[in-house]
């Protein structure tokens, strides 16, 4: 019996790439970054280290009043006029209790404003301003932040890691020499790491490891889990950047669908770092392998729509005439791989061939004759791939 519908197998896509990031925007398999405290800091004209203290009324409760008064302790910007023992009363509730440690920032705007306060420690504010200025190329920041990595103080943990999750994969992946493997592989193996980071050390592990690291992320990728493991498919876009080609293989093997054994994430999370490394890593795995290897996806039918249309961005123009046949037997989720195949060949028929490429040339004009044919056939399916094309 089928474990996933096409509906519920693409919600849990979404909630998956709500939670790891892997829209490949900013650091590839980290989940959506955390304002970092560098950036608060960076704005700053005030920054102290202020103890919550008592007020009238305030005792008792668990959280911060409307009115909530902070004893500075330790200035490192002097804007506003803070010092040392001065109180301060802001109008920030947050969570806390008297004796707590926050960090104050603010800046002059036509008054002096208080930013809302940040639950802190003595090591973490020595963290932040230890910190290279936000100004700074990333190749002088983020080894930074990479020794902070998996602190014991988890506000500096969390924050050094929201670094590393916004940062370009072209800032992060020079810094990976600086990285240990050794220290990856705790970090991905023990239970205590948060899963939404395994992704990105895997990732990284793939860029600083060797062929022996290849087969720890083997290892850990074919651990069961019975629901989607966070995490997978940057371990998989690690073990194929160690492995080149003949790691591709291991992608195709959890892509292709078996009898009770759908295994939608595992195939989803190898669809998304297929597509990692057709952006970012095209020098590990070529690009005929991972055409080929996406194909594969398309025997899936609650994702082979999302194949076809990787493909026609891939333009793996040599699929035509499998997906012309295709066309008039598509099974299950007919609409959605109709639309697909008319917007393969939509893309391939906008094409134009370079005067020496006859193969091409052939292809295009392939492409529009089915074209010309789908409009008599099926008006409806070209219709709607013309308004819906990407």
């Amino acid at each position: 019996m089928r474990v996933f519908t096409r509906t519920t197998s693409l919600v849990l896509a979404s909630c998956v790439l709500l939670l790891t990031g892997s829209t490949i925007v900013a650091c590839p398999f980290c989940p959506a970054p955390e304002p970092a405290l560098s950036e608060r800091l960076a704005l700053a004209e005030a920054v102290a280290l202020a103890r919550w203290i008592e007020t009238p009324g305030s005792k008792g409760k668990s959280t911060v009043p409307s009115r909530v008064a902070f004893s500075v302790i330790t200035v490192t910007r002097a804007g506003g006029g803070v010092a040392v023992d001065r109180t301060i009363s802001l109008d920030r509730p947050k969570t806390g209790q008297p004796g707590d440690l926050f960090l104050l920032t603010g800046v002059k705007q036509r008054t002096f404003q208080w930013d809302t306060p940040v639950v802190m420690t003595p090591a973490a504010f020595r963290y932040v301003n230890e910190a290279p200025a936000r100004d700074l190329p990333a190749a002088r920041r983020l080894p930074y932040y990479l020794e902070h990595l998996e602190h014991p103080d988890s506000i500096v943990a969390n924050d050094a890691f929201s670094e590393f999750a916004a940062a370009a994969y072209s800032d992060v992946k020079p810094v990976a020499p600086r990285f240990s493997a050794e220290k990856l592989k705790n970090w991905i193996a023990r239970q205590e790491t948060q899963q939404t980071r395994v992704g990105f050390y895997g990732m990284m592990l793939g860029l600083c490891g060797t062929k022996t690291d290849a087969e720890f992320l083997k290892t850990e990728i074919d651990k069961p889990a019975e629901a989607y493991r966070l995490g997978l498919d940057g371990m998989m876009a690690g073990y194929v950047l160690l492995t080149g080609d003949e790691g591709v293989a291991l992608l195709e093997d959890r892509i292709r669908q078996r009898p009770n054994n759908d295994r939608f994430t595992e195939a989803y999370a190898s669809m998304q770092t297929l597509r990692f490394l057709w952006q970012y890593a095209p020098e590990r795995a070529s690009r005929t392998r991972l055409q080929r290897a996406m194909r594969f996806a398309i025997e899936r039918p609650e994702l082979a729509d999302l194949a076809i249309k990787d493909l026609t961005r891939w333009e793996d123009w040599e699929l035509m005439p499998w997906l012309v046949g295709y066309y008039d037997s598509p099974g299950e989720n007919a609409a959605l791989k109709r639309r697909a195949i008319a917007q393969y060949l939509i893309a391939l028929s906008q094409k134009r061939a370079p005067q020496n490429d006859a193969v091409l040339a052939t292809q295009i004009e392939t492409a529009k004759k089915h074209l010309d044919e789908l409009k008599a056939k099926d008006p409806k399916v070209l219709s709607d791939a013309k308004k819906y094309f990407f």
